[in-house]
């Protein structure tokens, strides 16, 4: 958005009333409000502007310059952000007027003149802000001036804008600086498919099993029980017609089988198109982790002595005694009991004898 030379129309525009300052590594050259040009060394412009309002151009870099605490500036800059946010500029004065089509400065000692041109020209692209809609600059303004102990070019910005600034009135912040709402969804990816549900064929089943066997340590053999059982348990795992009436496959298998990963190779099968189905990059993830965990937590090997989970291991240990107890209880012949019989109600007929109990 270019700005125009100073017509009638641009003295409607208020500015502030303060000096412009420029400094370098050496000098500082300051244009004050009676119109002229003065340069000075450091010190004595930080003497001169010590608590003092004035015009800059990068607040920070031209504190650091006169080593000043207090500072009360209007810095361009600032505003340039406010009225053109996200374009680059060069943080100088130069780099400004090209950024706003003016003519940059010849000189160190003509730079101050520029920044009232700068800010005028600023003032007078807010009149015509395409952004207004979406984000209002009175209530933005409004909020960073904190009821006028904060940003200076608030009640500019009113004025150009043909309001007048109340530092008594309060901004609420949260439904001004809400500006999100008026952006468009996007998203970095595609969207995601919808949800589905395939099957596991007896060949993927196969398969499967072969590569779980294969993790160990290679000392293992076919066995075709093993694999009509796990094909018999893929069935479960069938698309269904009717929610309510679920897939049930009751397996029986005898001792030595495989039946642990007989059902595992169909279920890491199923679990891994699940997870591509989901659109969630985290559950992607967890049901990943997951199922291979599940697959090879109970593949044992010889030269490891178990790869188990520790909450499994713990389980396995006690199963195996409580069934060791079990055992050595049904194998202990029952203990004989002693029963004493008053003599008055021992058995007619029985012969009455002491015993020694």
């Amino acid at each position: 958005m270019s700005a125009l030379p100073a017509t009638s129309e641009s003295k409607k525009v208020a500015l502030p009333d303060v000096p412009a300052l420029c400094v370098n590594s050496r000098q500082a050259a300051l244009l004050t409000t009676d119109g002229e040009i003065k340069t000075l060394p450091l010190d004595q412009a930080r003497l001169l502007l010590h608590k003092k309002p004035v015009m800059v151009c990068h607040a920070p870099f031209t504190k650091a310059r006169l080593e000043l605490d207090e500072f009360l500036v209007f810095d361009v800059l600032e505003l340039f952000a406010f009225v053109h946010p996200a374009r680059f500029c060069v943080p100088t004065p130069a780099g400004l007027a090209k950024a706003l089509f003016l003519r940059a400065p010849e000189n160190f000692e003509d730079a101050p003149a520029i920044l009232f041109e700068i800010a005028l020209a600023l003032l007078k692209d807010l009149m015509n802000d395409p952004y207004a809609e979406k984000a209002d600059p009175l209530a933005i303004a409004g909020v960073m001036g904190l009821r006028g102990k904060g940003w200076p070019w608030t009640p500019y910005i009113f004025s150009a804008l043909g309001e007048t600034y109340d530092p008594a009135i309060e901004t609420p912040s949260r439904a001004a600086l809400n500006v999100w709402k008026h952006l468009p969804e996007w998203a970095e990816d595609a969207p995601p498919p919808p949800p589905a549900h395939e099957g596991v064929s007896a060949e993927e089943t196969t398969e499967r099993l072969r590569e779980l066997l294969a993790r160990g340590d290679g000392r293992t053999e076919a066995r075709p029980q093993q694999q009509a059982y796990a094909q018999e348990i893929a069935n479960a795992f069938a698309p269904v017609s009717d929610m309510d009436s679920p897939n049930i496959v009751l397996a029986e298998a005898g001792t030595g089988v495989g039946k642990t990963l007989g059902y595992l190779a169909p279920a890491s099968v199923w679990a891994e198109r699940t997870t591509r189905a989901s659109g969630s990059r985290p559950t992607q993830k967890t049901c990943k982790d997951r199922s291979t965990q599940n697959s090879t937590a109970f593949i044992p090997t010889r030269k490891s002595k178990t790869r188990m989970s520790p909450s499994a291991r713990a389980a396995r240990i006690i199963s195996a005694c409580s069934i060791l107890r079990t055992r050595q209880q049904a194998q202990q012949p029952p203990t004989p009991r002693a029963t004493r019989w008053p003599p008055d109600s021992w058995p007619a007929g029985r012969p009455q004898r002491k015993t020694a109990i």
